[in-house]
């Protein structure tokens, strides 16, 4: 079984956003640790600096752990804190999408899959940093599914990618 990975997608205004929050975090919580000090002595700073450190690997963490996973079956949503897997076979439809909604992408360059789940059809928005390699090795794998179930691939369609 072959495994392809996609990272993110990252837009420059995103990466700006982030370092500026983390940049007023660092400041806000020195200026607390300093403020600490001088009424409660250098053991007041402990939890400025501990909240700070937690906040920055927090973001770190859910923002460089962005990963799309395609293997035979499935393709695999990794995100710093959840996995979400959906079956190839599932699939009904990938389309291009700018859609701002809340979702694993750090770009708004993003694509939209339509799959079937047990409560009908559910979308989710990614962000692969090669959005035409990804979707063709994904319909490549389902082509390839179907024929070996000796299934048609009915409905199935790429969009405006």
């Amino acid at each position: 079984m072959q495994v392809s990975e996609y990272f993110s997608k990252i837009d420059f205004w995103l990466i700006a956003a982030l370092l500026i929050s983390v940049v007023l975090v660092i400041f806000t919580n020195v200026h607390a640790a300093i403020s600490l000090k001088r009424r409660y002595g250098i053991f007041a700073t402990t939890f400025p600096v501990m909240l700070t450190c937690i906040i920055i690997t927090f973001m770190g963490y859910a923002v460089l752990g962005i990963k799309y996973t395609v293997s035979d079956e499935m393709v695999t949503i990794r995100t710093g804190f959840k996995d979400e897997s959906i079956p190839l076979v599932k699939i009904s439809r990938i389309e291009a999408s700018n859609d701002t909604a809340s979702s694993p992408a750090l770009s708004l360059d993003r694509l939209k899959i339509t799959y079937n789940d047990v409560h009908g059809a559910s979308e989710i928005l990614i962000s692969p940093s090669n959005r035409i390699t990804f979707c063709k090795d994904i319909f490549a794998r389902i082509e390839r599914v179907h024929k070996l179930n000796n299934e048609p691939q009915a409905g199935l369609s790429c969009g405006s990618v």
